[in-house]
């Protein structure tokens, strides 16, 4: 059962991930995909080596908008900043 949820979760991911991409090459607005970037950005925080430059580059797309989403962009903006900080204290890449 574990594992089959870790697969959907990473589904889930690529999906969003998926979507999120479309829809910035389309020129569309956040709002249409402001969901998609925050859940890539909260699974990128939470995976053991996630691209937390992918995580803020999406954040900030939804926190800088005018999306019902802005307070958590800005919430997980901050946390995944703590996030960065924390893997250059300790010399990892993110």
């Amino acid at each position: 059962m574990l594992l089959r949820f870790a697969k959907q979760t990473v589904e889930c991911h690529f999906y969003h991930h998926s979507l999120a991409v479309i829809d910035v090459s389309l020129v569309r607005p956040v709002q249409e995909y402001a969901k998609s970037c925050l859940q890539v950005a909260e699974y990128q925080m939470k995976i053991p080596d996630g691209d937390l430059d992918l995580a803020k580059e999406y954040l900030e797309r939804v926190a800088t908008s005018n999306a019902e989403d802005v307070v958590r962009a800005n919430g997980l903006l901050k946390d995944v900043k703590d996030l960065q900080a924390r893997s250059q204290n300790t010399g990892t890449v993110s």
